[in-house]
């Protein structure tokens, strides 16, 4: 088992589609999109060419259908780790994200991955609809 080494740094704490083909963040900015049922979860891995840090900044988060209660917060939750020979994502770190929020870590040159999941948020026959951005920071 390979050990992940991330070490992650909360900038602000307030955060289906599956593209397991790895994506090359440092450099440019990634957007990764995406939805998932209630109770679901999809994975996006990228692959980190060069060492430094990484700021995920979540775009947005919606319910479709719309809620008729516009107020309710949507959350979801975040993974990050490392690919699984499975395909799925062995995640080290799980945080809360809603629209605006943003985490920045520290990462080597190598696969990582996002789980994104619903853990309770939304309502039978609701999809969570996400985007987020991954860019380099410093």
């Amino acid at each position: 088992m390979h050990r992940a080494t991330l070490l992650l740094v909360a900038v602000l704490a307030l955060p289906a589609c599956d593209s397991r083909s790895p994506t090359e963040i440092l450099g440019g900015v990634q957007t990764f999109e995406g939805s998932i049922p209630a109770a679901g979860s999809a994975i996006h891995s990228f692959t980190v060419t060069r060492e430094g840090g990484v700021q995920v900044e979540v775009s947005s988060i919606t319910v479709d259908p719309p809620r008729n209660d516009p107020t309710l917060l949507v959350s979801l939750a975040l993974g990050i780790g490392r690919p699984a020979d499975t395909g799925d994502c062995f995640v080290t770190f799980l945080t809360t994200i809603f629209t605006g929020a943003k985490r920045a870590f520290a990462v080597e040159s190598v696969d990582y991955c996002f789980e994104v999941i619903d853990r309770g948020s939304l309502a039978e026959g609701e999809l969570g609809v996400y985007a987020f951005t991954v860019s380099p920071s410093g």
